[in-house]
């Protein structure tokens, strides 16, 4: 990703994965939770700070931008819905397939503060 930003330069980067089917999720922070496949790599466990989202970001989002890609994902939502969080909220992403529920059965609970759709 780093080569393609250094030689795109773009002005925004959207990275992906498989939460929310589709939905689009914006968070002050992200985190590796990497105990399996990567689990000795350096960055297994480190966290990032994201940057803030230029202004009028959230309001270029639109059906027209998204539904190509919701089109792909099977049972995703025809519009994602967009989840934005405080300054709490947090991306994990992990070398398995988890998810966090009430019993923290993957230890990854504090990862989802106050997401609102809007």
């Amino acid at each position: 990703m780093v080569e393609i930003a250094q030689a795109v330069q773009p002005k925004m980067m959207i990275t992906t994965g498989t939460g929310a089917l589709g939905d689009v999720v914006i968070a002050a922070q992200t985190r590796f939770d990497c105990t399996k496949q990567f689990k000795s790599e350096p960055w297994a466990q480190s966290s990032y700070k994201t940057s803030v989202l230029p202004a009028g970001a959230l309001g270029a989002i639109t059906p027209d931008l998204t539904r190509v890609n919701a089109s792909r994902v099977p049972g995703a939502h025809p519009q994602p819905k967009i989840w934005t969080g405080d300054q709490q909220a947090t991306v994990v992403t992990t070398d398995l397939f988890a998810f966090d529920d009430s019993t923290d059965f993957y230890k990854i609970a504090g990862s989802r503060p106050s997401l609102r759709h809007g």
